[in-house]
């Protein structure tokens, strides 16, 4: 069963949620340029991200990312939980912190910020949490 949640745009019209939700994650990576493009000094960046869901509403595989020079450098993981609308995960201030301080690694814990409308059901916070693991490899200095 696929539930669909609409809502009324600018012009009153409804539209799928999901779709639109799809929509600008697709145009926001369509408009990332490549790591390289932004450090080219960086050989790789390494994301490791396991998902903890206190509410227990859910179990969510353990994900890891590799990006390397020509990869888009779009650090943004949508949530995994199939009913959360407007939520995700922002990595860009971590890895551009740790890349503009030359630094190697990091690790925390960020909290999605989306909502979830069950049907026939208030609306409430996602709350997934989501641990990290950052690794970032630069090129060798040359002497």
């Amino acid at each position: 069963m696929v539930i669909r949640f609409s809502t009324p745009d600018r012009a009153g019209k409804h539209t799928d949620s999901f779709k639109r939700q799809q929509e600008m994650w697709r145009y926001a990576y369509a408009q990332a340029t490549s790591l390289r493009e932004q450090f080219p000094k960086v050989e790789e960046v390494l994301v490791t991200l396991t998902f903890v869901d206190a509410a227990k509403l859910g179990t969510y595989s353990p994900r890891t990312y590799s990006f390397y020079p020509s990869a888009k450098a779009f650090f943004a993981v949508q949530c995994p939980r199939t009913l959360c609308l407007e939520g995700g995960f922002r990595l860009e201030e971590v890895i551009h912190k740790l890349l503009k301080g030359h630094k190697k690694s990091a690790t925390g814990l960020l909290e999605c910020g989306g909502t979830m409308q069950p049907p026939e059901s208030p609306v409430v916070p996602c709350g997934l949490h989501m641990q990290y693991s950052v690794e970032i490899r630069y090129e060798p200095t040359r002497k």
